[in-house]
């Protein structure tokens, strides 16, 4: 594929996936994100700060539909120029754009490329890591080192999940006995640009006990083990990268270039497959491998109709979840659907609009409500999981009446009842949700 036709493509999917982002409303996740970017950090709580700060390039679209993610958007989609460089005479002309078609398709690197989640920039750095390390152990050039220290840095000031990248090098770099082929005196100055620009969020995490660190451990390693963590994630995974995918992965051997390629597609799925038992993991955590193992199946197989039949199934799943989104048509409870986040939150939003001030009892609620009315919401201190708004002082009524949203059967956090707040009226919204009138002392 020529330079001139993959910009070409490039191009157009990118006003493709501009289009589809400014029309699809925002998740409730995305839109908690988006109150961080309007509280700009060094870090947050529950994760690194960077896409908060991609969020905040797009604050002068927000009055346009959905565009402020705009600029997450087109930043993602330069990772696809990382690998156009990286396979660029290593794949056949079919084979590159059958790579293309899968990554532009594939659930957590197509539709999840337009959702505003840290996955976003990792990706990116962890594509223009991958980049760099080839380079730099095949040039030997400085310039490669300090990129790769940069990538890296940028990248752990996206998702603490980047780490990975250093055990996983020095696997690849064991395996193949490529001790020599490494510049040496050039490693401190890729682990000193590396520190500098995660400074961010060590700063942060000095200042703050270490907090996001000792959550995001927790999160991940802390859980009691339950056999379902283990079988979710081992059939999470299959759907989303596709047994053909997977099937052509492992028919790949030894590789005459790019020997990386191994490790760094099966080393992070084995190892979410490890924290799987030790708690849930979140079916986007290994999002980093799929670029990497879709280019790993490729090399291996000698038909690419597998690919065509993938890359038309994906199409279709887009299309239809679409326009179900548009259109709720699907024979199926909605409520069980993630597209049912979209809607869920709109009785709450026209309530809060009428019973001021307002809190939930969740970020998502409390975001979704503040994105969509422009009037900063806030959930109450202490309910639900630790979060970025038990850290905000807004989060504690100054008002002495107010009103809290919350599920039916939950009550007044320990802090409020202590400080002598009190329930005087309740008001039901729906089956599981009440709201509360309370009266402060």
């Amino acid at each position: 594929m020529t330079r001139q036709t993959f910009w070409k493509f490039w191009l157009f999917t990118l006003l493709a996936k501009l289009v589809i982002s400014a029309w699809l409303p925002l998740f409730s996740d995305e839109t908690y994100y988006w109150v961080w970017s309007h509280h700009l950090q060094l870090s947050y709580y529950d994760h690194p700060p960077f896409i908060a700060w991609l969020i905040w390039l797009g604050h002068f679209l927000e009055p346009f539909g959905n565009m402020v993610r705009w600029p997450s958007v087109i930043f993602a989609h330069f990772s696809l120029w990382f690998w156009y460089i990286l396979l660029k005479g290593q794949l056949a002309e079919n084979k590159m754009k059958a790579w293309l078609g899968l990554a532009l398709l594939t659930p957590l690197t197509g539709m999840g490329s337009i959702i505003l989640t840290p996955d976003l920039p990792l990706i990116f750095f962890w594509s223009l890591a991958l980049l760099a390390m080839d380079r730099a152990m095949n040039s030997k050039d400085l310039k490669w080192y300090l990129l790769l220290g940069a990538a890296l840095g940028l990248g752990f000031c996206s998702k603490y999940h980047a780490v990975l990248f250093v055990p996983f090098l020095f696997i690849w770099i064991a395996l193949h006995n490529l001790w020599r082929q490494v510049k040496w005196k050039y490693v401190p100055l890729t682990i000193g640009v590396g520190l500098l620009f995660c400074a961010p969020v060590l700063i942060w995490n000095f200042q703050n006990d270490w907090i996001s660190f000792r959550f995001q451990l927790d999160h991940g390693l802390g859980s009691v083990w339950k056999p379902k963590y283990t079988w979710r994630y081992f059939y999470g995974q299959a759907a989303l990268l596709f047994p053909p995918v997977i099937y052509w992965a492992i028919k790949t051997r030894k590789l005459k270039q790019m020997s990386w390629l191994p490790v760094f597609s099966w080393g992070p799925l084995l190892f979410f497959l490890f924290t799987s038992f030790k708690g849930k993991v979140e079916a986007n955590w290994p999002s980093i491998t799929y670029p990497s193992i879709i280019v790993l199946a490729l090399v291996g197989c000698n038909s690419i109709r597998w690919a065509r039949w993938t890359i038309a199934t994906w199409l279709a799943a887009l299309l239809l979840v679409c326009s179900h989104i548009a259109y709720p048509w699907l024979p199926y409870d909605h409520t069980r659907l993630k597209t049912y986040e979209l809607v869920q939150y709109k009785t709450f939003a026209k309530i809060a609009e009428s019973y001021r001030p307002f809190y939930s009892h969740t970020f998502q609620l409390a975001s979704k409500i503040w994105y969509e009315s422009k009037t900063p919401t806030y959930k109450l201190k202490g309910t639900s999981r630790q979060d970025f708004y038990d850290y905000q002082p807004e989060s504690v009524p100054t008002e002495k009446h107010y009103f809290y949203a919350t599920n039916k059967w939950y009550q007044l956090p320990e802090w409020a009842q202590k400080a002598g707040h009190k329930i005087i009226n309740k008001f039901p919204i729906d089956k599981d949700h009440v709201l509360f009138e309370v009266k402060a002392p």
